[in-house]
């Protein structure tokens, strides 16, 4: 499963979601240099970010995307897991300390990503690749 804009939304506050890849600019991101070790990550359809909605550091909360604000709610820190893969990431938020997480380890297309604590789960790892290749 990839990240998913749903049904290619333009709206702030769509939570963002897993869906098996199709190659559209909806599944596609941009890292974009904080110029502090961060990222932002930018759609690249809507030309929305990943966002932390109200600096939230609550387990279960939400992943959206919304208008760039600059805030470190917008921040994500790609912290590398040791699985033998140069392409393998933990996606922290600057603000939260909390993590990009598939819920119950869902493999349902459509499920909400939230953040959550971290836990050294499979649910919590991410991959990185060009655009239309899904790993």
């Amino acid at each position: 499963k990839v990240l998913d804009d749903p049904g290619a939304s333009t709206s702030n506050g769509a939570q963002i979601i897993q869906y098996h890849p199709n190659g559209q600019p909806n599944q596609q991101w941009n890292l974009i240099s904080a110029g502090n070790g961060n990222v932002y990550i930018q759609n690249v359809f809507s030309q929305k970010y990943l966002d932390d909605p109200g600096s939230s550091t609550s387990n279960g909360t939400a992943i959206i995307q919304y208008d760039f604000n600059g805030g470190t709610n917008q921040q994500w820190r790609l912290l590398p897991v040791n699985d033998g893969s140069n392409f393998h990431y933990v996606i922290q938020n600057a603000s939260s300390g909390l993590v990009l997480d598939d819920a119950n380890f869902s493999t349902d297309d459509g499920t909400g990503l939230i953040q959550y604590q971290y836990n050294g789960g499979a649910n919590q790892v991410w991959g990185f690749g060009p655009a239309g290749s899904a790993s």
